[in-house]
């Protein structure tokens, strides 16, 4: 812009200059005038007219800006040297000749400088000390839309004209920068104006205004205005204005955070939303160091996010709890060509509420660990993908979660193959029609036993959208087998109900038909019983699962041990037997015992008895001896076998009844003058609740 004055200023010494050389042509003539004043404007001319092209050039100022001020020495001493002559041409008539030399000078000086505002590309218009309009150029004419005569006219009564302020306001004429440097004597730079062309449209107009002052003047006789058209640039800026307020508009309208600093921090624009997240007024922040006016985050992570992002251009992401505000935040702060812009919301809430499901997951989990079940959580996916499995799995199926987790294994695997396709039937059915489901399946152990599990599931839904798959397994197993146990003894008491009651009438009925009296009635069938009821409380003891053998021949000899202290031996292994065989083998142990007691061994205090008892195979074989040697050590001839009842009496009967068709055993029976043998081999294998051997 210096460079546009410098050429300007000398523009119009040269057009000044060429005042005075109308004296000096008018001694010398035109012809000689002119060619003095050309000699002079020429090497001026050589300065100016590249120089009009070089200041519009990018990068060519400086060269343009010494051409000018060369230029404008230049043409200082031509019009100091034409003034000079002048003065001397005036001074008589001698000078005549001087003077029209001066004139022809002059005259091409003129004409140059005409051509040369023809040349430029800036507008530029000429006015006196009064305000009129002198000289205008081809560029200004085109870019008012107006020829010189017109624009001389409008200078004159400017009610025609049509200017509006850089802001968009009406301007009035007398405000033109040209007029201002006329009154104020100083000049302007980069004025924008617009102007109304006769065509209805606006030019906006960039304008430099120089005042043109004579040595020793107080005010201008003159002043030079440039102009450039900017309509162009101006178009953009309020183009690029009315982005800016729509980008502010859009920013305000948001509701998270935002912030821009420019490469020096200085705040360049905060929304309404960062303002309240922040606990300040947005006004008080715009064009604000960054760092006096939010001092809290100077030494925080958050100022460190801010230099990453300033110093290595980069894009950084954060979520930071803030103790000033006691206030959880997320965003992301954004590198740009001019310094940095932050995107920031507050996600407190977020935060209790992640916080919160954290600890109901806590919570879960705790309570997931620590109950009898084995509690399970799938993705809906096919292949119900276990997302968590309580650590009691490995109680249920001896494998460690870590394998369902990992895929390793999965439950579809370890279904009993007669209840996988009704499991994965069921849960379909269950999700679809969108209830729970439950049902009783069985699951392989890794130690190839079978476990009874209970399974209960739901699906958990969001709106249409089926999230997982959530249930647990119980082990069942034990109760499983209390109730089959119940059952089998539900029916097992049924069973010797039945056969007890059956077994009394029978008693009763035989009893009756071989006593001679009731009170040998009575005292067989009394014995009888309670040597079942012995046998029923001992079972009862241990809940109907088997009794041990040695507790019934104890509970059977009770009532005699008083009597025959001493002369009983017994001896065998412990085991238990089934319940089944349990009453009818303490019956038989009765019978044989009562007769022992009237007739045998036991009948006399030289008796003895021996009971042993052992296992062969899976039979129970019991040895039943009396022996009598009496008081010298003689055997004691035992009663014929008609005189003892046990031989072939009632007792025989039950005992047969007891052993051989009740629980399919075998009586070997064999009395002799030493004493008598009783062998009872009893086969136990069927009469088990599970079909397997002795314990």
């Amino acid at each position: 812009m210096l460079a546009n004055a410098l050429l300007t200023l000398s523009v119009a010494l040269l057009f000044l200059g060429s005042f005075k050389s109308l004296k000096v042509i008018q001694i010398f003539g035109r012809r000689r005038g002119g060619l003095c004043l050309g000699i002079g404007m020429a090497g001026a001319g050589l300065f100016f007219l590249p120089d009009v092209w070089r200041v519009w050039q990018p990068g060519e100022e400086p060269i343009a800006l010494g051409r000018a001020a060369i230029g404008l020495f230049m043409s200082l001493c031509l019009y100091r040297g034409i003034s000079h002559l002048a003065r001397q041409f005036n001074a008589g008539p001698d000078s005549a000749e001087a003077l029209r030399s001066v004139e022809d000078a002059l005259e091409e000086s003129e004409s140059r400088y005409r051509s040369m505002l023809a040349a430029m590309t800036e507008g530029a218009i000429l006015r006196d000390g009064e305000g009129r309009v002198l000289a205008v150029n081809a560029a200004a004419e085109r870019l008012l839309g107006r020829r010189g005569e017109e624009l001389k006219r409008l200078a004159e009564d400017p009610s025609e004209e049509r200017l509006l302020a850089a802001d968009g306001s009406e301007m009035d004429p007398r405000d033109l920068p040209s007029l201002v440097t006329l009154r104020t004597g100083k000049p302007i730079r980069d004025f924008t104006i617009g102007v109304g062309r006769p065509d209805g449209q606006f030019v906006w107009l960039k304008i430099n205004s120089t005042p043109l002052i004579r040595r020793g003047a107080a005010r201008p006789h003159g002043a030079m205005s440039t102009m450039t058209d900017v309509t162009e640039a101006r178009h953009i800026e309020e183009e690029l204005r009315r982005s800016h307020e729509r980008t502010a508009a859009i920013l305000e309208s948001i509701t998270d955070g935002f912030l821009s600093v420019d490469r020096q921090w200085q705040l360049e624009f905060v929304n309404s939303s960062a303002a309240d997240m922040l606990g300040v007024h947005a006004e008080d922040l715009h064009g604000k160091d960054l760092w006096e006016a939010l001092p809290d985050i100077r030494g925080s992570s958050l100022g460190a996010h801010f230099r990453a992002a300033m110093d290595n251009d980069e894009v950084v992401h954060f979520e930071e709890y803030f103790e000033s505000g006691a206030e959880w935040f997320a965003g992301t702060v954004y590198p740009f060509e001019g310094g940095i812009s932050l995107y920031f919301r507050s996600v407190t809430d977020e935060q209790k509420a992640r916080q919160a499901l954290s600890d109901s997951e806590d919570r879960f989990r705790t309570l997931a660990e620590n109950v009898p079940v084995v509690v399970f959580l799938c993705d809906p996916s096919p292949g119900y993908r276990i997302l968590f499995l309580s650590e009691a799995v490995f109680k249920l199926t001896g494998r460690p979660r870590q394998d369902f987790l990992s895929g390793d294994i999965s439950f579809e695997e370890l279904y009993h193959g007669d209840d996988l396709q009704g499991v994965l039937a069921e849960v379909d059915a269950a999700l679809a029609e969108r209830r729970s489901y439950s049902l009783t399946v069985r699951i392989r152990h890794m130690d190839g036993t079978w476990r009874w599990v209970e399974e209960i599931g739901v699906g958990v839904f969001k709106e249409n959208e089926l999230l997982y798959l959530e249930g647990y397994f119980v082990d069942v197993t034990e109760r499983r087998r209390v109730h089959e146990r119940q059952s089998l003894m539900m029916a097992e008491l049924d069973h010797r109900v039945k056969n007890n009651i059956s077994t009394i009438m029978a008693l009763a009925q035989q009893t009756l038909a071989r006593s001679a009296d009731l009170t040998e009635f009575s005292e067989s069938f009394m014995g009888r019983i309670g040597a079942m009821a012995r046998t029923h409380e001992a079972l009862a003891a241990t809940r109907w699962d088997g009794v041990v053998l040695r507790d019934v021949l104890r509970l059977t000899l009770a009532p005699y041990v008083g009597l025959v202290d001493g002369r009983i031996e017994s001896e065998g292994e412990d085991f238990s037997l089934p319940a089944a065989a349990a009453a009818p083998i303490g019956l038989a142990l009765h019978e044989l015992t009562t007769n022992a007691v009237k007739y045998g061994a036991l009948s006399h205090e030289s008796g003895q008895l021996h009971i042993q008892w052992r296992r062969d195979g899976d039979d129970v074989l019991v040895t039943w001896t009396e022996r009598d040697t009496g008081a010298n050590g003689r055997p004691v001839p035992q009663p014929a076998s008609h005189e003892r009842p046990c031989a072939g009496g009632l007792g025989m009967t039950l005992l047969r009844g007891l052993i051989e068709y009740e629980l399919g055993g075998t009586v070997r029976h064999e009395l002799t003058p030493e004493g008598l043998t009783c062998e009872l081999r009893i086969g136990l294998v069927d009469l088990r609740d599970d079909g397997g051997r002795l314990p």
